[in-house]
């Protein structure tokens, strides 16, 4: 996984996860619901940037299919894979930076998957 700070391009953490670590993302990114978490304006900046772009690189034998998660603002919040666009969940946050030391945020509530 690649986490892009608030420059397009500049790569603020990376890190390969495998066995638990790595089902844990998987079974995160499985267990999320499809479509976009619904936005909550009630507490948000309007025109709040995303800072933060994580893309998660997923192998799985010769393949290999990416995802980018999209979640600090409190609108438009989603995974976008191949397999379609999902929720983004408290435990996807959880399972990708936790392994990684680094903190994160985010504005609204998220499912907790």
């Amino acid at each position: 996984m690649c986490i892009y700070d608030t420059v397009p391009g500049v790569l603020a953490a990376s890190l390969r996860q495998e066995g638990a670590a790595a089902h844990e993302v998987r079974a995160a990114l499985a267990a999320a619901a499809p479509g976009k978490v619904p936005d909550d304006t009630t507490d948000c900046a309007p025109g709040l940037t995303e800072t933060r772009t994580v893309v998660l690189y997923v192998h799985d034998g010769d393949s290999t299919d990416v995802a980018g998660v999209h979640y600090e603002n409190c609108t438009d919040r989603y995974v976008a894979s191949p397999a379609g666009v999902s929720q983004v969940t408290a435990r996807l946050l959880a399972a990708i930076y936790q392994p990684l030391g680094i903190g994160y945020g985010f504005t609204g509530a998220l499912p907790r998957g």
